[in-house]
């Protein structure tokens, strides 16, 4: 499975010139009002995202003796197909370039919420699991209330098992990451 469609990421179907989504820069307020009050009113922040279409094809040449002699050709072919989507749908969701016809991937986004782990290779031991706890605290913040997965790639899952305390007894997560490990809200991708 695509390690951003496992986390959340939608395929939207584009139809006809509808290529514009409406996106909340910030939230509009309610207030309590005497009966026979006045209402105050106020602003929702609103502007528009705009989508383009782009097609991720494959296509592939099989010899006729192979097509002749092989039991599992159907499947080893799908097999194959799948991890070469895979891999390329969840590079772009990551780090798309945006340029076409490659999407823009979030890490190329901008205004987009952001907890920084380090310069690449740092380690979770240094960094344990308050990274993941300020990265639920920011979707809370921007109303984003429940967390659809953590991606990270295999060095740092791995680096996450190994946490110990000063004992060199496992370190566990606090509950809500537990949980939500547990949902199996974890994707590893190398990208």
């Amino acid at each position: 499975m695509s390690a951003a469609f496992g986390a959340g990421a939608q395929i939207i179907e584009l139809k006809g010139n509808d290529k514009k989504f409406t996106k909340i820069t910030s939230d509009a307020t309610a207030s309590w009002t005497a009966e026979s009050g006045s209402l105050s009113s106020s602003d929702a922040g609103l502007t528009t995202v705009s989508f383009d279409s782009e097609a991720l094809l494959m296509e592939v040449k099989v010899s006729r003796q192979a097509n002749d002699d092989s039991m599992n050709l159907s499947e080893a072919l799908y097999t194959q197909a799948l991890g070469a989507f895979r891999e390329k749908l969840d590079s772009a969701a990551f780090v798309g370039t945006g340029v076409s016809p490659e999407p823009e991937g979030i890490e190329n986004f901008t205004n987009r919420a952001n907890v920084t782990f380090g310069a690449n290779g740092n380690k979770w031991s240094n960094v344990t699991y308050t990274k993941l706890l300020e990265a639920r605290k920011l979707l809370q913040d921007n109303n984003e209330p429940e967390v659809t997965g953590y991606v990270m790639s295999p060095r740092s899952f791995r680096d996450m098992e190994r946490l110990v305390d000063s004992e060199s007894r496992p370190n566990y997560p606090p509950l809500s990451i537990m949980r939500d490990f547990e949902a199996n809200k974890v994707f590893v991708t190398p990208t």
